[in-house]
């Protein structure tokens, strides 16, 4: 028998919910179709309540040991439930993160994902073009040209920095490298390892730092943003995979991190 990737116990607390949030049954039906969901009347229904009756026709012929099926309902629950989510919110939520699903931002994700999976998680549907496609270029080029790949990697966190500024109504440094973004950020951020009362987070935190002015560096002498030096060493397809995945961790980790200060913003 195969496992609900969405369980029972979480459909129970999004009907309960959309008893008296949502919208109107033609806004859920709009939501519903937005996410690719269609309903059937062929089904048994679970309830003699009339909104339960109109969800079962949506929800019950999905098959939630299917992924394809399961992050469809899960796009659906993104439009009809309030992220971050308030009192009300926090049983469905509460449910879906025995599931196996986290909240990012304002997206849910499942837990374990990889960083190729939650970089594209988090992407969906956000106005980040620009780390969207520095993404795409590095995974593209991985394996026909890692200096390129390695170029990539460093670009879409500079990429990610510049987002974050321009979303927040900040000027963009004079100096837009690595080192002239994070100076800026960091700080608005509330980003120091020195306000890491951890020890062993302070060092990551540091460590993290240093991962990204390193990729940087790698990006000036070996990616191919500046030309070739004839002493250029020759990035390797593991090299650039490593580089990759370094600057995917780090743009979650950052934009985790902005989300978060954002929702704290807002609750102040």
């Amino acid at each position: 028998m195969n496992h609900k990737i969405i369980s029972s116990r979480t459909i129970t607390e999004l009907y309960r919910y959309l008893q008296h949030n949502g919208g109107s049954y033609n806004d859920l039906r709009n939501c519903f179709r937005n996410c690719g969901i269609e309903p059937s009347k062929n089904i048994r229904y679970s309830s003699t309540r009339h909104k339960d009756q109109f969800l079962d026709e949506y929800v019950q012929p999905l098959q939630l040991d299917r992924i394809e099926d399961a992050e469809n309902l899960i796009r659906f629950i993104e439009q009809v439930v309030n992220i971050p989510a308030t009192s009300e919110e926090q049983n469905l939520i509460e449910s879906l993160r025995q599931d196996g699903w986290q909240i990012i931002g304002n997206k849910i994700v499942r837990v374990g994902h990889n960083v190729e999976a939650l970089i594209e998680e988090m992407l969906q549907g956000q106005p980040v073009d620009t780390i969207q496609r520095e993404w795409d270029r590095a995974r593209l080029s991985v394996l026909t040209d890692p200096a390129d790949a390695l170029t990539a990697a460093s670009a879409m966190i500079e990429a990610t920095y510049k987002y974050m500024l321009h979303d927040m109504g900040k000027p963009m440094p004079s100096k837009q490298d690595m080192r002239g973004l994070s100076k800026i950020v960091h700080p608005l951020l509330d980003l120091s390892p020195d306000q890491e009362a951890n020890e062993d987070f302070r060092a990551l935190l540091n460590g993290t730092i240093t991962i990204a002015q390193s990729l940087s560096s790698i990006r000036t002498k070996i990616g191919d943003a500046h030309g070739a030096s004839p002493k250029r060493g020759h990035p390797t397809e593991r090299h650039a995979r490593l580089a990759i995945n370094s600057a995917g961790s780090i743009c979650v980790f950052l934009l985790e991190t902005y989300h978060e200060r954002t929702e704290e913003n807002l609750k102040s």
